[in-house]
């Protein structure tokens, strides 16, 4: 009997169908590998996302105990605290935040008018206790009456109102990640001190 030998044609079939599932095996590979990439890159979305979240809370928290302090506005110098958001003590917190709140900056300041610091009580023009100092200079335990020798109300006050910008700079000290969180603050305070702080 003749031994059956593979014809041209079905060889070339053969060969075919190797070709066809080896497309077949790259096309998969790069579905899984693509796959992959989408997964990692939402997982660092969802880290980034958490730790904006975080830098936000350990800001707020910092600015916070910062601008309490009543020497807030005269600090010339970054100040630099750890925040945890676990625990309450930050020294035994490996994942607490370094938190650097920058030097206040002053952006401008604009003079009151002695205009804003009058109200009237019972149709007579006054100023509060708290306010005299800006109006006449003095300090008063009581309520300013107004009185035409005062001078014109629509001049400058001896007081402005300054606006500052502070900045908190949170670091994470695992991965080096930072975020920054600015803030805007207004005070009142003797002119000169506003005109020396805005230069």
């Amino acid at each position: 009997m003749i031994p059956a030998t593979a014809s041209p044609r079905s060889t070339a079939q053969r060969g075919a169908v190797l070709f066809i599932a080896l497309i077949m095996l790259i096309l998969v590979t790069l579905l899984a590998l693509a796959a992959m990439r989408l997964a990692t890159t939402n997982l660092q979305l969802v880290n980034n996302q958490q730790f904006r979240a975080e830098a936000d809370a350990a800001a707020n928290y910092a600015l916070g105990q910062a601008m309490n302090s009543s020497t807030f506005l005269a600090n010339t110098a970054d100040t630099t605290t750890q925040v945890s958001l676990a625990q309450d003590d930050p020294s035994t917190d490996a994942k607490a935040l370094q938190v650097t709140v920058k030097a206040p900056k002053c952006k401008r300041y604009r003079y009151i008018k002695k205009s804003e610091l009058v109200t009237t009580v019972s149709g007579t023009p006054t100023v509060a206790a708290t306010d005299a100092a800006c109006f006449t200079g003095q300090s008063s335990s009581g309520v300013v009456i107004v009185t035409p020798g005062m001078g014109n109300l629509n001049d400058n006050s001896l007081c402005a109102t300054a606006l500052f910008d502070v900045q908190a700079v949170v670091t994470d000290p695992a991965t080096g990640a930072q975020a920054t969180h600015s803030q805007g603050i207004e005070a009142r305070m003797d002119y000169t001190d506003a005109e020396n702080k805005c230069k």
